[in-house]
């Protein structure tokens, strides 16, 4: 029997909450998709399990997350929460991005001048008449409130200048 007062020793709370942290990591993992979990370097049985558990459903998905938490037990996962948090991390920006791109154009459908160019000056490349036609066309599409889709095609027409940039940049570096 282990004394209280022995460094080593976890009271059974802990060990429980431990194991729970384990299997809490084996959910995240089982929610990336294949690709994301062949980048990272998972041991072969555990890269396994966790492909298996995606074709699961209910009682078999709850114990092979058991197992999968059994592994992850064994071994030092700070690597493979690492490399999660990155993943979401990487997820959580490109979501800002998207909604920073849905607000520019609600405003430029809503008539923001100072926008427009501050977007032509950030984005040379872009055409100023492509733009200005896809502004129009999404203002009178509210106006006459149809859904024709030029909203949706001013969002796009943002998304490429922007992703055009970002590439330019990275051709730089």
């Amino acid at each position: 029997m282990q004394r209280v007062d022995d460094e080593n020793y976890k009271s059974k709370s802990q060990i429980k909450r431990e194991a729970q942290a384990m299997d809490d990591l084996g959910k995240e993992l089982a929610g990336l998709s294949e690709k994301q979990l062949l980048k990272m370097q998972l041991p072969e049985p555990l890269r396994i399990a966790v492909l298996a558990v995606q074709t699961m459903q209910k009682e078999a998905m709850r114990r092979q997350l058991q197992y999968i938490g059994k592994l992850l037990r064994k071994m030092d996962v700070s690597p493979i929460q690492a490399e999660i948090d990155r993943i979401q991390n990487r997820s959580n920006i490109a979501n800002a991005h998207f909604q920073k791109l849905e607000k520019h154009r609600d405003k430029l459908i809503a008539g923001d001048e100072n926008l427009f160019e501050l977007i032509l000056k950030e984005h040379p490349h872009a055409d100023r008449q492509q733009l200005r036609q896809l502004v129009r066309n999404a203002q009178k599409e509210l106006t006459q409130e149809k859904a024709s889709g030029a909203a949706k095609a001013l969002f796009r027409y943002l998304r490429e200048i922007d992703e055009a940039e970002d590439q330019d940049e990275d051709d730089n570096n």
